[in-house]
């Protein structure tokens, strides 16, 4: 995975990490992966699970709130809200001292993201 997110690097796109948060799987390594795609030059949009109908599994079990994530990711960084916008419905948050903006998005509104960004929303 890591070669060809550098490949893609390499061949001139930004590129940006899109998330999807959730309880079980993944909740506790999101301030990892937020550190890592920052360090690499990224930007992170987390994203809250949705109901999605008929589909193989049910994931309703897995749903993590972005507004609790953005609470747990305030024990690591500063999160400051940012007066951008994305055109979408993530809300921006400035992330700590590297002063990069964190994107927050929630499904009504969802995504959680920060520049290299996190988006939480």
């Amino acid at each position: 995975m890591h070669a060809g997110i550098a490949a893609a690097q390499g061949a001139g796109p930004e590129v940006k990490i899109n998330t999807v948060a959730l309880a079980h799987d993944n909740a506790a390594e999101l301030p990892e992966l937020i550190r890592w795609s920052h360090g690499e030059g990224m930007d992170l949009t987390l994203i809250e699970t949705m109901p999605m109908g008929e589909v193989e599994a049910d994931r309703s079990d897995q749903f993590l709130s972005l507004g609790d994530v953005r609470r747990e990711l305030a024990g690591y960084w500063t999160l400051t809200d940012l007066p951008l916008s994305t055109g979408g419905p993530a809300a921006l948050c400035e992330r700590g001292r590297d002063r990069r903006p964190a994107r927050l998005h929630h499904p009504a509104q969802p995504t959680i993201s920060a520049r290299p960004a996190i988006a939480c929303g």
